[in-house]
């Protein structure tokens, strides 16, 4: 299932396909006329639709999704086409979503906003220092809930064989 929503880039209405499979986020051209617009130096080429696209330029945009707003760097297309019976006026790719830890959820068709909501990140701790147990334990629950919220509650058990290290490289010992 592809999900396709209406968010807003610059203050208008597009609808977006959310693509893990692009790479870059592309934004048909006339909703980018009140974006800031920066040349690339070394112009580059990528692949949308069957069609090689030349980038000279990219924009920065703000959009939002539902009330959640976030700020990215866009390609200018003349066109995208369509998907799943919707003109689309946006693709937003992997980089966008990485940047902002957006998840899809491919079985409800929904998106995971948590880092919109959020809207803190960690990009370089200086500090050496380890975790207290408490910080680690906080951690390991967050961790835990986001993959329970991944798999769901009818994961299928890990047999002990499974997670042994006989287990593990069965593969590899088996056609090596």
């Amino acid at each position: 299932m592809r999900i396709i929503k209406d968010i807003e880039i610059e203050g208008r209405n597009v609808v977006a396909l959310f693509d893990t499979g692009a790479m870059y986020t592309c934004v048909i051209r006339e909703y980018l006329l009140n974006s800031v617009k920066k040349k690339v130096r070394v112009p580059y080429r990528v692949a949308l639709g069957g069609k090689m696209i030349e980038v000279k330029e990219k924009y920065l945009i703000d959009g939002s999704i539902e009330e959640y707003s976030f700020d990215t760097e866009a390609i200018p297309v003349d066109e995208i086409g369509k998907a799943d019976g919707h003109e689309l006026q946006a693709i937003i790719g992997a980089l966008t979503m990485e940047q902002w830890e957006i998840k899809l959820d491919p079985k409800t068709g929904e998106l995971g906003l948590e880092g919109l909501r959020r809207r803190e990140f960690t990009e370089f701790s200086r500090s050496q220092s380890k975790l207290s147990n408490e910080e680690f334990e906080v951690l390991a629950d967050q961790l835990a809930d986001e993959f329970m919220d991944y798999v769901g509650q009818k994961r299928p058990p890990l047999s002990d064989y499974a997670v042994s290290r006989e287990g593990i490289y069965e593969d590899y010992l088996l056609y090596s």
